[in-house]
Parts: C-alpha cells; sequence; structure tokens
C-alpha cells in the first residue's frame, strides 16, 4: 500500500505542482494536496495535519521564505522544501540556514521521494529529541522538588583529590553558608563519637565495592546535633580503584526521634504491666529482710547462725537491688552501648518479667544452650527485641498458648550466610522465639517487618514493633528470619555474630564488707536520716572523720566552718531545700578545685547526671550501695590524682 502524504505545495503555476504530485505518486506515495499561491490560503491551510510542505521560491504575490517563516512563527515541525528553478546555490544555502529541510531544482524532480522521506526522518528524530529533553528536564525538576520537600541533598565525592561538591539542600541540612570542599573539612563536622565508625562504614564499602550506608550525628556551627543519613555508590576505574562516589544525604532526626519515643512508650508501658508483679516482689524481699532482722533483735545465737540470718539478708537485698537495677536500665533513654554480653544472661533476667506481660494463659518455656561465646551488643536493645516478640506473640495468642524462647550456636557457612543475606560466613548465636499463636498469611508475611504495618485493630497496634526488631538487628550486624503458617504458629530467629577472641565481664557476687583505713575528712550530705547514720558509721569505723548535713542548704553551712579540712563531697543528687547534689558541688569545687566528689542516687546515672560524666564505681554509687562498694569508692576516688 502507498504511504499518505498530506501536501501542502505553495505554487501558482498549476503545470508544475501536477509535475509533483506526479512525482510523489511514482516515490510510493498517495499524496492527499492542496495548491495556495496566496499568504492568505497558505496561513488557512497550515494548521490542517500537514507531512509536508514543498514551495517554489519566488511567487508574484507571495514567497518561499515568507512561508517558512509564517511556518516557524506557528511553531509547526513540519519539513519544508523548496523547489526553484531560478536561485542560485548561495541563496539555497540562506534559505537552509533559516531552516528548510532541502531543496531542489524543478528539473530534477526524481530527488523529490528521498528528499520528502529524509526531510520527515530528520523532523522525527527532531521530535523525538525535544520530547526526550523534555521528559529529562521535567525528570530534573521533580527531582528537585522531591529532593526540597523531603530535605535531601546529593552530592559527589573525587576519591583521589578528597574533594566533595553538594547540592544547595546539603548546605541547609548541615546548617552552613561555606564549606571547605574536602571530605576532610565534612569529618570535622560529624560527632566525635560517631566519627570513627563512619569512616570505618566507607571504607568498608570502598574496598568490598558495596553500597555505602550510614546513619550519625553531625554537630552543626550553632553547637545543634543533627542525625543524617547518607546513602553512596561509587565508580571504579578498570584496574578496580574507586574514582567517585554518588550518595543523598538526608536529615532523619525528627524519625529517629519518633522511633526512641515510640520505644520508650513500649518500656513504660511494659512497666505500667509490670507494676503489679514488681510490688508483689518487693513486698516478699522486704519480708524476708524484716524477718531475718527480726529475729536477730528477738533471739540469742551462735555466731554460725547469726552468719545465716545475715546471709539471708544480704541475698534478699542484692535481689532487690538488681530489680531495680533492671527497671532502670529497662526504662531509660541512651544510645547504642555495645558491649560483650552473655545472651543467656540477658535472656533469662527479661524472661523473669516478660511472664508478667505475657499473662496467666500463655505458658513461658526457655531452653538455652550452654557456654555460648559472647555476643558484641547492647543490653537494652536486646532487652528491647525479647519485648516486641513476646508482646508480638501474646497478640497472636488471645486464648492462650505456648512461647519458647531459646539461644544456640551456629556456624554459617556461605550458602547459609547467603541466603540470610547481608551476613558474612562464620560463628553466630541464635536467638528463637517461638510460639503456638495464630500464624501469619503468607501474602502478608514478606511485609510484616515494615514501618506502620500492622494486622491489628486500629487503636491496637502501630506497626512498628516489627520494624523496630528489624532495625536494632542489623544495627548489630545480624539477621533476622521468620517461619509462619496460618494456625501452626510462627518462629523468629536471630543471628547476632559471635564474639570469637573476648570475655565477658565478670559476674558479680555479694562480698562481705572490708572495711579500709583511711584519716581524711568526708562532708556527707544525704537527706534519708537511716541512709546517713549507716554510711556514717562504716566510713567512721574505718578511721574517717565525717560531717553530716541533711540538705543542700545545711552542707553550705558546715562547709563554711570546716572548708580546710574536708577532702571529699559525698553527695546524694536529689535533694529537698533548692540546692541539689550537682549544683552544690559545683558551688564547693569552685571554691575548692581540689576536692574529691562522688555523688549517689537512686536513678540511674544518665537520668541522674545529665551532661555530667558519670562512672558507675568511679565517682556515682547508685543505690541501694552495699558498704565494701562504699568503702572501696571512697578510697578509690580520696587516692585518684
Amino acid at each position: 500500500m502507498s504511504e499518505i502524504l498530506h501536501v501542502l505545495i505553495v505554487e501558482d503555476t498549476p503545470a508544475d505542482a501536477e509535475l509533483m504530485v506526479r512525482e510523489l505518486y511514482r516515490a510510493g506515495f498517495h499524496p492527499e494536496w492542496r495548491r495556495v499561491d496566496t499568504e492568505s490560503e497558505y496561513r488557512a491551510c497550515l494548521h490542517s495535519g500537514l507531512d509536508v510542505v514543498l514551495s517554489d521560491y519566488a511567487l508574484p504575490e507571495f514567497s518561499g521564505p515568507r512561508a517558512l517563516e509564517l511556518l516557524q512563527e506557528q511553531d509547526l515541525e513540519v519539513p519544508f522544501i523548496i523547489l526553484s528553478g531560478t536561485i542560485g546555490e548561495d541563496v539555497a544555502v540562506d534559505i537552509m540556514r533559516r531552516g528548510a529541510a532541502d531543496y531542489l531544482i524543478k528539473d530534477r524532480l526524481a530527488r523529490l521521494g528521498p528528499a520528502i522521506r529524509q526531510a520527515m526522518m530528520q523532523s522525527r528524530l527532531h521530535r523525538m529529541r525535544a520530547v526526550t529533553e523534555n521528559a529529562l528536564r521535567e525528570s530534573e525538576e521533580r527531582l528537585k522538588i522531591a529532593l526540597s520537600s523531603s530535605r535531601m541533598g546529593v552530592w559527589e565525592w573525587e576519591v583521589e583529590s578528597d574533594a566533595i561538591f553538594w547540592s544547595s539542600e546539603c548546605y541547609e541540612i548541615l546548617g552552613v553558608d561555606s564549606f571547605g570542599g574536602t571530605r576532610a573539612d565534612f569529618t570535622r563536622m560529624v560527632h566525635r563519637e560517631d566519627v570513627e565508625r563512619v569512616a570505618t562504614l566507607l571504607k568498608t564499602a570502598l574496598e568490598d565495592k558495596t553500597d555505602y550506608a550510614a546513619e550519625f550525628r553531625i554537630t552543626r556551627p550553632s553547637g545543634e546535633v543533627r542525625w543524617l543519613s547518607n546513602l553512596g555508590r561509587a565508580r571504579y576505574d578498570g584496574a578496580g580503584k574507586p574514582q567517585r562516589m554518588f550518595g543523598t544525604t538526608q536529615d532523619v532526626t525528627d524519625r529517629r526521634q519518633l522511633e526512641e519515643q515510640y520505644r520508650q512508650s513500649q518500656k513504660m508501658e511494659a512497666i505500667g504491666i509490670l507494676a503489679s508483679g514488681v510490688a508483689h516482689d518487693f513486698n516478699n524481699l522486704l519480708t524476708v529482710i524484716q524477718g531475718n532482722a527480726s529475729i536477730l533483735l528477738m533471739q540469742q545465737m551462735d555466731r554460725s547462725r547469726l552468719e545465716m540470718h545475715v546471709d539471708e539478708i544480704l541475698h534478699a537485698a542484692d535481689r532487690a537491688a538488681g530489680l531495680t537495677r533492671q527497671l532502670l536500665l529497662f526504662s531509660r533513654k541512651q544510645v547504642m552501648q555495645p558491649a560483650n554480653i552473655d545472651l543467656n544472661e540477658v535472656a533469662g533476667n527479661t524472661t523473669r518479667m516478660l511472664q508478667r506481660i505475657l499473662g496467666e494463659d500463655i505458658a513461658l518455656h526457655a531452653d538455652y544452650a550452654p557456654k555460648l561465646p559472647p555476643i558484641h551488643a547492647d543490653e537494652g536493645m536486646i532487652e528491647q527485641i525479647l519485648l516486641n516478640l513476646a508482646v508480638n506473640s501474646r497478640d497472636a495468642m488471645p486464648a492462650g498458648g505456648t512461647l519458647t524462647i531459646s539461644t544456640s550456636a551456629q556456624k554459617l557457612d556461605e550458602l547459609q550466610a547467603r541466603q540470610l543475606r547481608d551476613v558474612e560466613p562464620g560463628s553466630y548465636v541464635c536467638l528463637s522465639v517461638r510460639d503456638t499463636g495464630c500464624g501469619i498469611k503468607p501474602e502478608i508475611l514478606s511485609r510484616i517487618f515494615e514501618p506502620f504495618f500492622t494486622t491489628k485493630e486500629v487503636g491496637k497496634g502501630t506497626g512498628l514493633g516489627l520494624s523496630t526488631v528489624y532495625g536494632i538487628v542489623r544495627q548489630h550486624h545480624g539477621a533476622i528470619t521468620i517461619a509462619s503458617e496460618p494456625g501452626q504458629g510462627t518462629t523468629f530467629r536471630i543471628f547476632f555474630p559471635a564474639v570469637t577472641h573476648g570475655t565477658l565481664p565478670e559476674s558479680k557476687a555479694i562480698a562481705r564488707p572490708l572495711i579500709a583505713t583511711g584519716h581524711e575528712c568526708i562532708l556527707l550530705v544525704e537527706d534519708e536520716p537511716a541512709l546517713e547514720m549507716i554510711a556514717a558509721r562504716v566510713l567512721e569505723s574505718g578511721g574517717y572523720t565525717v560531717l553530716r548535713a541533711e540538705n543542700g542548704v545545711a552542707a553550705l553551712k558546715v562547709w563554711n566552718e570546716h572548708r580546710d579540712d574536708i577532702h571529699l563531697l559525698m553527695t546524694d543528687m536529689v535533694m529537698p531545700r533548692g540546692i541539689s547534689g550537682r549544683e552544690l558541688a559545683k558551688r564547693l569545687t569552685t571554691e575548692k578545685p581540689g576536692l574529691k566528689v562522688i555523688y549517689t542516687s537512686g536513678y540511674s546515672p544518665d537520668l541522674a547526671g545529665k551532661g555530667m560524666l558519670l562512672q558507675e564505681g568511679i565517682n556515682f554509687l547508685q543505690k541501694p550501695w552495699d558498704m565494701h562498694s562504699l568503702i572501696r569508692v571512697v578510697r578509690e576516688c580520696l587516692d585518684r590524682d
């Protein structure tokens, strides 16, 4: 079939137009054409769906150059070909410079068909290029809007020169107006506690040719601390040497704060559930203490029986102190503080609280493998994992069931590590949480770790519990798997890298008080009379001179009278009468810079001393303390330079 061609012929001689049409038929076209020879007629035809315009150069009342000009004014991308028997080569070149697709001599019309096909092909290519360029501009504009709305910036790092190039969004995120221009300059903005970790992640990504991903803190010039998420991918030369890295940076401070608030809300909800059980346990422990103390007061007994009752009192007090410490650790806010820990010990401590969360209808079983290697992890976050998974299992067993928590040592080969994704072959410690609940449907199994995804009713779940678990596992360079079938229960298995070279902290044991000797003068500030009396007796029995005060105001009076004699201030952090232990210590150390200070509190160090460097066992005594700890810390603090 012939190709239909819509042609407008600008020609004042009908015979010449007929020759053009005849040539078009010969070239394989089926022309639908019209001839015009005035500007008004030409204008009327421009928007009639033309494929090509064939125009004489000079007409009595019109011209080819004017016809081309009008076509361009209408922004119509229609091929325009000049046909003339009179123009010279220089005129032809000029008309093509203005935008004509081609020019032909009228007595050589055999070239008309190929000229039209070539002109139409060029026109199509030009339109395609214009569409592509327009799409690219729109894409760039959408990207710019998206980056701006998401507070995301883009950057490029030249590895060899160390130069970094930023988008304008990066300057806003970092809170700077100017920038030195190198990665070293940027590193100076990274929070000092995160510098080494970020450098290690970047080095590993370049060496392993993997994507770079890091979340870390920066300190803006204003002093404000913000959390950033950096993602990057490097390009390498033929020898495998990194040349450039391209990436994005985003301020994720708000997200981090929301995640922390959510974790904290979960902890506080669990603590509310634990309240009655905790009160029950404390009452039992206090009964043991009071009972043994009453026996000591009422009866005369030999030394062996006396020691037995004293040991019972000490053990009960230590258990009460341990429960308090566990609640403080569980409820406090803190950044990740990894250490070598025994997963069995952490799981065992946590499961004692989980039974109260699970309720009476759910049986809790534990199966811990002996002699597990340690893992390098944050103890509070491991407790968070167990809490979230236990709550998830509880909700899956509304009619009751069994929850089994177990641990084991695992050796992953290359195939197993590849199946778990993003972990290396080697030694791992596996934490397994299995329930006999309703199970999970196959079609939603792949989505359970997505943030805010939940199958629970509105108001009964945020969809952040399992995503929090996944995030913590990834922070610890571990992996998590899930196996579940409707009606068959669910099993989560979490793999933590085992520490092959390292030891666990020594377990704490109850120690009998050892009285150390000293001669220094100590200002003891404690608002609880019973504690003040016990501390004073212990210190005085060791040879120390103790000056007592029940609050900060009284302590200042004692200080004014004995300033030159006092070597150490031992003060509670929280006291009545408007002067805290921190404020008191600040005043006294200003007047006497060499004064040693020990703080005590029933709160954890991070809550008691926000913004202070408090180290338990160094310059901080967690209540309840025992006499051995008190004497040791006092002596070591006095002897420390």
